[in-house]
């Protein structure tokens, strides 16, 4: 079986799936959550009616993510104090 996830090891994703597919299934997953959250938000605030929909028509051309690296903490806590609070 592969790296499992807080091993000290790079995992190599191309064994599983092949990187174009499993970049858009991916972002494909994360827009239906968002999808789910925001139409969910709505439904729950009074006098509100419409439907966000988001379509993932467009194809990924960007740099392939092939490993992720073990990442901590300390590393996680930068980022999120850098980040806006939005």
């Amino acid at each position: 079986m592969g790296n499992l996830v807080g091993s000290n090891s790079n995992v190599n994703l191309t064994h599983f799936t092949p990187t174009e597919l499993l970049v858009d299934k991916f972002s494909n997953y994360f827009m239906r959550k968002t999808t789910i959250i925001r139409n969910k938000i709505i439904s729950d605030t009074p006098n509100t009616s419409c439907t966000i929909s988001i379509n993932a028509d467009i194809m990924f051309n960007g740099d392939i993510l092939e490993m992720f690296r073990p990442t901590s903490e300390v590393e996680v806590k930068e980022i999120t104090i850098k980040s806006p609070n939005t």
